[in-house]
């Protein structure tokens, strides 16, 4: 086998290089205003690159606000919110404003072929730099900041509502973030109302994961009743009361409830939840479900989490 191969056996078991080639790539237009120029650029860029990304083009001019810099970013969408997120709040940026677009997948590469060894001799080391793989973008958002290839049952529907919405949407709450509930219920009463589950589910996902990456992704990996305890709980607490009792998980006050609809209408919350526990629990991800909900008639909002 030659050595390429043998090299490569490892990275295609783990899934590395197939993760990469199906990671959906995005560009993102930033616009921001600080007050002075020094300097600006050199720790923006660093931002960019930790969150890997990489800067594409730029451009600085001075206005009434300050320095505005203009520039665009391309990277892998499932880091759009730690970017966002890092970008607005910086200590030199006074505003921030983006806008986010796919970036169209380029054909495959043609692979140069190898040099051909001379007679009697072994075959010809290839100096040649590797070349760089077209990297194709999946047909289905990537849920968890990862393919959504585990079971069904806890993975977030994909919203058939504009996408693009939502994905102008979501640097907002994470600039916003933990005030973020006024947003959500706007977004509510602007979505068909057979599609609440879906959208607002689905967003849910998406925010979850981004604050476990935030905030707990450093810790030890728990079972999924300490993960309940030390993870979901204090992160809802941050967007309103909750508690814990013998039926589950216990939120209070939800916004989403007397709003016309019958049934369980917290769909934001089950996927927040889901988005918090499962990023880390992919092989073994919880099932959370909605139990009681005051829209119902139930007293509190109430989440339950099994395996």
């Amino acid at each position: 086998m030659p050595d390429s191969a043998v090299s490569l056996a490892p990275q295609l078991r783990s899934g590395g290089i197939l993760n990469e080639l199906n990671t959906r790539y995005v560009e993102v237009q930033v616009r921001v205003v600080a007050d002075h120029k020094e300097g600006l650029v050199f720790e923006l860029g660093q931002i960019v690159l930790a969150c890997g990304f990489s800067m594409v083009r730029q451009r600085m001019a001075e206005s009434n606000e300050g320095v505005s810099l203009n520039f665009a970013v391309r990277g892998p969408e499932a880091s759009v919110l730690e970017l966002e997120d890092r970008l607005a709040t910086h200590r030199r940026v006074r505003t921030y404003e983006s806008m986010m677009h796919e970036v169209a997948p380029s054909a495959p590469p043609r692979m140069a072929p190898a040099p051909r060894a001379a007679a009697g001799y072994g075959q010809t080391p290839n100096y040649a730099s590797p070349p760089i793989m077209a990297r194709a973008a999946p047909r289905e958002m990537p849920l968890n900041g990862r393919a959504a290839d585990f079971n069904a049952r806890t993975a977030a529907p994909r919203p058939s509502y504009d996408r693009s919405r939502l994905e102008i949407l979501l640097p907002k709450l994470a600039a916003d973030y933990p005030q973020i509930l006024p947003r959500l219920v706007l977004l509510e009463q602007e979505v068909p109302p057979d599609e609440h589950d879906s959208v607002l589910r689905y967003v849910g996902n998406r925010v979850g994961t981004w604050v476990y990456k935030r905030d707990f992704s450093l810790g030890a990996r728990l079972g999924l009743h300490d993960a309940v305890r030390h993870i979901a709980l204090p992160a809802v607490r941050q967007l309103l009361p909750a508690d814990i009792d013998d039926e589950g998980l216990r939120v209070k006050a939800s916004p989403f409830c007397g709003n016309g609809e019958h049934g369980r209408t917290c769909h934001f919350f089950r996927g927040f939840f889901e988005g918090l526990l499962n990023t880390s629990r992919a092989d073994q991800p919880a099932n959370v479900e909605e139990a009681h909900c005051r829209n119902s008639g139930a007293s509190y909002c109430v989440f339950t989490f099994n395996e």
